[in-house]
């Protein structure tokens, strides 16, 4: 008899620890579904705070578009066209038509930035500058390589006025100082040469335009990573 109570005994602690390794399951798979939700939702919200900030510089810069701005890009991007109205032939001095261009752009585009629930994953505000794919003998003999120190010298010199147009503009210091820390000037020579609809020739296939090549863009860059790094960690 004695037995019997001992092995029912352990039978009771057994099923005991059954039910709590239960209960600790349950309450570990609801804080996991929890998590989970919770990071669905983040990505969400960055999702729909990218679109939003597309829709807000669609509204701000409606006017522009198909004028000097070809296009703003789902990717953020603002891209102008018309090189010859961007910079001289064969130059890389920003032309008094881009910089009243800029002028009018560069203080509202920066302003919808600074106060964007986008800006804490903003990593760079990126001036790229973009050339066709015919040789430029001043710079060089190689194709490649002269478009690529033209498409920087010409980003180089965005940046610059972009700046000088920041200094004239009603952003306090901190202001400035992130805009600072975002500006990158990058050359690319004619490595994302544009087709007739202007899309990357690369990619489409199409035959390269050598007009719409010509140009400069503004990209925003955000720090992806991070995000998926603060969505994944846990």
């Amino acid at each position: 008899m004695a037995k019997m109570n001992v092995w029912m005994s352990v039978s009771d602690l057994m099923t005991g620890l059954m039910v709590i390794f239960l209960f600790v399951s349950i309450a570990y798979m609801h804080q996991a579904h929890k998590l989970i939700e919770e990071r669905k939702q983040q990505f969400t919200e960055y999702v729909d705070t990218r679109q939003k900030l597309y829709e807000e510089l669609h509204e701000e810069f409606k006017e522009q578009i198909g004028n000097d701005i070809l296009a703003i890009n789902n990717d953020l991007s603002i891209r102008f066209a018309e090189a010859e109205t961007l910079f001289e032939e064969g130059k890389y001095d920003v032309s008094e038509h881009f910089e009243t261009t800029l002028e009018d752009i560069i203080p509202l585009y920066m302003n919808l930035l600074l106060h964007d629930s986008l800006r804490n994953y903003i990593k760079e505000v990126r001036i790229e500058g973009h050339t066709d794919t015919l040789p430029f003998r001043r710079l060089g003999s190689d194709p490649y390589l002269s478009n690529l120190e033209l498409s920087q010298k010409r980003a180089y010199e965005v940046v610059k006025c972009i700046r000088k147009i920041c200094a004239n503009s009603n952003f306090d210091q901190l202001e400035r100082e992130q805009i600072e820390d975002w500006l990158t000037a990058v050359g690319y020579s004619y490595t994302n040469a544009l087709d007739g609809d202007g899309n990357f020739a690369s990619e489409s296939g199409k035959p390269i335009d050598n007009d719409l090549s010509k140009r400069v863009e503004i990209r925003i860059i955000t720090d992806d990573y991070r995000v998926i790094k603060t969505i994944v960690k846990d």
